[in-house]
């Protein structure tokens, strides 16, 4: 009798639960951070420049773990890792409701970094990767797409607990508001705990694999000026492209704009990132990795310029930089698993994935650590966000540039040891 994980139709399954995670975990927990951030610092009373160092945290134990993912990987369940990194991030929401100076900070940021991994881009695109072979970058662009939903409805009932607009038994503000993630976790751990299963250990789609797709192995790998290139624009992108999300909605809040108007720009944003997921799958399935890329990078650079130029007498910029900030971030959760499958193949894809996604995080502390230090120091968001947009155009021209280079270089290498296996037969 096959179990669950053998029969053909239950990957669909797994993709739900995937779903539901990205959707929970990414979207209605993290990716509402940044509607925190006023807030904590207020009722902690420290400047922002504090807040985000103590991400820093977080960062160290990505890497870390980053670093160690691909042995993981292959020696620990992947049901155990996703439980475990769940349970963790409930602990992580517990510690942030009732923290009370930055050192609980610090303990946040560092459980964060810990858990979140486990059930987040690179665990979700491993996942996907182990039980689809075909419309792979669909699926994935499906399923990566739960955060834009799961940060549309968590803007929606966070918002309004943070800022005293709505009660939770009686209580408001950003404590209430980290107990309902709390919740909202609870019943994902539980989903996971009855549905999820490690795939099976041999699959006849996988059997079918060509070497092509296996790719080379890590020593071939560590030797590619491909893999330090890609690793250079995964750092530098990202920490241009990611540090708007972090700090928009403080800024739009600085300088005036209305409650409910940011609220709903911020739910705007959200339901974009849904469709811009789907679309970005589905993009790189039909259009290819380069172009699909560079529409991302072009509308981060747009995005962050209109973020720049919102105010109370122009509010429509805060709605172009939500829409097209839905259309740019997917660059990150859809495109980086897809461009390292198609770079490297999947024989490294875990170890890969795992120590670009350090670098992702070290580029996503560093973004918030400038960006807040800066704003400390001039009060103001703009002239670093313009910034920004310029270091992220130059490398909207650069990208298709070394991703052509990076397929001749795998090409050169499957046609050497094309000719090797020749040789020695």
């Amino acid at each position: 009798m096959k179990t669950p994980a053998e029969r053909p139709g239950y990957k669909w399954v797994i993709a739900a639960v995937c779903f539901l995670t990205v959707t929970i975990a990414l979207g209605f927990f993290y990716n509402t951070l940044s509607l925190f951030l006023k807030a904590v610092t207020e009722e902690l009373g420290i400047p922002r420049s504090l807040y985000a160092a103590t991400s820093l945290a977080s960062t160290a134990a990505s890497v870390l773990i980053g670093a160690v993912f691909g042995k993981l990987a292959g020696r620990v369940r992947v049901k155990t890792m996703m439980l475990f990194a769940v349970s963790g991030v409930i602990l992580t929401t517990l510690v942030y409701a009732f923290a009370r100076n930055a050192l609980y900070l610090v303990v946040f940021w560092f459980l964060e970094g810990t858990s979140l991994f486990f059930c987040s881009t690179t665990m979700i695109s491993y996942v996907i990767n182990s039980w689809f072979t075909e419309h792979r970058s669909t699926v994935m662009g499906v399923v990566m797409a739960g955060s834009g939903i799961g940060a549309a409805v968590g803007t929606q009932i966070l918002r309004p607990i943070i800022i005293g607009q709505r009660s939770v038994f009686g209580f408001t503000g950003y404590r209430a508001a980290s107990c309902v993630n709390s919740a909202m976790l609870l019943l994902l751990l539980i989903v996971i705990a009855v549905f999820f299963r490690d795939p099976p250990t041999r699959q006849p789609e996988r059997e079918k694999e060509d070497a092509a797709r296996e790719g080379p192995d890590w020593e071939t790998v560590r030797r590619r000026p491909m893999f330090y290139l890609l690793g250079a624009c995964v750092l530098v992108t990202c920490l241009v492209e990611h540090a708007p999300v972090f700090i928009n909605a403080a800024h739009m809040e600085d300088i005036g704009l209305q409650p409910t108007y940011l609220t709903n720009v911020m739910s705007i944003y959200a339901a974009t990132l849904f469709v811009g997921k789907i679309l970005t799958g589905l993009g790189g399935e039909k259009l290819g990795l380069s172009i699909t890329m560079t529409i991302c990078n072009l509308s981060s650079v747009i995005s962050t310029v209109c973020l720049c130029l919102v105010s109370p007498d122009a509010p429509g910029y805060a709605l172009a930089h939500a829409i097209l900030l839905g259309c740019a971030i997917p660059m990150e959760t859809v495109m980086l698993p897809l461009a390292v499958s198609e770079m490297f193949g999947q024989r490294c894809y875990a170890k890969i994935m795992g120590l670009y996604f350090g670098l992702l995080c070290i580029a996503y502390a560093a973004g918030d650590l400038l960006t807040n230090g800066l704003f400390d120091r001039i009060g103001s968001y703009r002239p670093i966000l313009f910034v920004y947009a310029g270091i992220m155009l130059l490398f909207t021209i650069a990208e298709p540039i070394i991703f052509a280079y990076g397929r001749r270089e795998r090409a050169a290498i499957a046609a050497a040891e094309h000719r090797k296996e020749g040789t020695e037969l």
